[in-house]
């Protein structure tokens, strides 16, 4: 997920978004959370808006940053998360890698890199 900054220029977010869309491992979804900019998705690649696994959703208002994070965790639907700002990227095969590396039993994990 990518939050969203509440202020133009979203090249940042864009980036984010495309990086965690090219990601290897097949099962993921994407959740852009606007923090209420008003700006919708103007502008960005027709591809990345067109793509089933990306999940848009506005705030009403800004929830600031943190509550912004947890709006979108709320609204994830898979059974992990990996949380990524407006201005990060991920390597191609990070999800996969954090998948073989998933543990049974295991409720909490962090990877920082």
């Amino acid at each position: 997920m990518a939050p969203r900054p509440s202020e133009p220029p979203f090249t940042a977010a864009r980036e984010a978004a495309a990086s965690a869309l090219a990601q290897t491992y097949p099962n993921i979804e994407v959740l852009i959370g606007d923090n209420g900019s008003g700006e919708a998705m103007a502008g960005w690649d027709p591809k990345i808006v067109s793509d089933p696994r990306l999940i848009y959703r506005r705030n009403p208002h800004n929830l600031g940053m943190c509550g912004n994070f947890n709006a979108l965790a709320d609204a994830a639907a898979g059974e992990y998360l990996v949380a990524i700002g407006d201005e990060d990227g991920l390597l191609l095969d990070c999800a996969s890698g954090l998948a073989r590396e998933m543990k049974p039993g295991v409720s909490v994990d962090i990877c920082n890199n």
